[in-house]
């Protein structure tokens, strides 16, 4: 199984790939914004990156719907997000001024 990058934290690029944790921090702030390009980091070192990790569209596995409004989701690589609902959208909140 190939690792997504969006799965791995910057520690974990620099450990796996033999880089610093900054360069983890960047592939991982690129791969969130779903770009392939990172600027300043060595051409060597993004082949490595992309020989053994994946940016496919993560597909979600699950849903869980909260009552309060809060979604849940797990993607198919393993890793979970919390979608927290803005104030104007809880339960019995008062939206006159969105309106």
């Amino acid at each position: 199984m190939t690792l997504h990058r969006c799965a791995l934290l910057p520690e974990d690029t620099a450990r796996l790939f033999g880089t610093t944790e900054e360069v983890g921090r960047k592939v991982l702030a690129a791969a969130m914004r779903g770009e392939s390009e990172v600027r300043n980091v060595s051409k060597e070192i993004l082949r490595r990156i992309e020989g053994g990790t994946s940016l496919q569209t993560l597909r979600i596995a699950q849903t869980q719907t909260a009552s309060d409004g809060f979604v849940k989701y797990l993607f198919d690589i393993g890793v979970e997000a919390v979608r927290i609902p803005i104030p104007c959208e809880a339960p019995g909140a008062d939206t006159s001024a969105y309106e």
